[in-house]
């Protein structure tokens, strides 16, 4: 970890009036990438999303009143089985996932007004079905995911979208898994259900980006739900398949990381959509497989800062699952 960050002159204080600690001087130095974050950096406080490298190949940008775009351009190798993340406050990093020449471990960044650029030479086990998330306020890590098995495996990514070489995580290893930060600061994470034999134990990832070992789940048991942040400083879990059965089911995820027992969804059930975060403090679900296909799963469902799932809104878009999100702009 000494390679990735030196975290002597990271400090921080909470403020009840500024969740974000807007304006704070945070001297996070990042070594061992070659580059460094300066004072004044901010927690990120995401106002748009994208979707994209997933089975339909297109992508989605999100604005920042949850409004789900046409078809952009895209650039980079085309895949699925993704996995994206917020870093450095207001860019993002898609990585991963699996085309018709096998697996994959390129990764894309995504600039601060929703550019996905060209594709970066991958670093670590290229593998499939994988999770992302924020910790530490800035950084990223890409953990578990499918490659000629499941895998323990996470990789770090610095502030400037540098992703580090493989390191081992702890937990059983998932794949199809929901993964977020969540707390006011970004500064947590959190790996939830998954697997294929649908699994519903959690692993924290901490402010370091050291993922723990198990925690015993509550909830249905499913593979392929999408999980995002959201009423600054929670997160929660919705959508996925139960077996045979689709589910709309949300789970809420409190600041502490404490996954709450099933609460009614809404909108059409179907496993994996995507869910980028909006407007500083929302979400929305777009996309996924519903019965018979993924044609109809390109509905999307925007979350109130209180953690509520919306109904249905009509869908824009190819139809696809699997793919990569994450927040962009500050």
């Amino acid at each position: 970890m000494k390679d990735f960050y030196n975290l002597e002159n990271y400090h921080y204080g909470k403020s009840s009036k500024k969740p974000y600690n807007r304006g704070k001087s945070f001297g996070y130095q990042v070594l061992g990438f070659g580059s460094g974050v300066a004072g004044g950096f901010v927690f990120a406080s995401y106002q748009k999303g994208i979707f994209s490298f997933g089975s339909g190949g297109a992508t989605n940008l999100l604005s920042n009143t949850g409004v789900v775009s046409a078809n952009v351009t895209g650039v980079g190798t085309a895949r699925s089985a993704t996995a994206g993340t917020g870093i450095g406050g207001d860019i993002g990093i898609l990585g991963y996932g699996t085309n018709p020449s096998g697996l994959s471990s390129l990764t894309n960044l995504v600039s601060n007004v929703g550019v996905v650029q060209s594709d970066q030479s991958g670093v670590g086990t290229a593998r499939s079905q994988l999770g992302a998330a924020t910790f530490g306020g800035q950084f990223g890590v890409f953990v578990y995911g499918q490659a000629s098995g499941k895998s323990s495996i996470r990789n770090l990514v610095s502030a400037t979208g540098v992703v580090a070489s493989d390191e081992s995580a702890a937990g059983t290893p998932m794949s199809y898994i929901g993964c977020t930060s969540y707390s006011a600061e970004n500064d947590l994470g959190i790996i939830v259900y998954g697997d294929g034999s649908d699994k519903n134990q959690s692993n924290l990832i901490s402010n370091l980006g050291v993922v723990s070992a198990d925690v015993t789940g509550v909830g249905t048991a499913r593979f392929s739900p999408a999980a995002q942040t959201y009423g600054g400083d929670k997160a929660l879990v919705a959508f996925g398949g139960g077996g045979p059965t689709l589910l709309n089911t949300r789970n809420l995820i409190s600041n502490v990381g404490v996954v709450a027992s099933d609460a009614s969804g809404a909108g059409t059930p179907r496993y994996g959509p995507g869910c980028p975060p909006f407007g500083g403090d929302k979400c929305c679900f777009a996309y996924g497989v519903v019965s018979g296909g993924p044609s109809g799963g390109e509905v999307s469902n925007k979350v109130s800062n209180t953690g509520v799932v919306a109904s249905d809104t009509s869908g824009v878009g190819t139809p696809q699952a699997d793919m990569a999100f994450c927040g962009y702009s500050n």
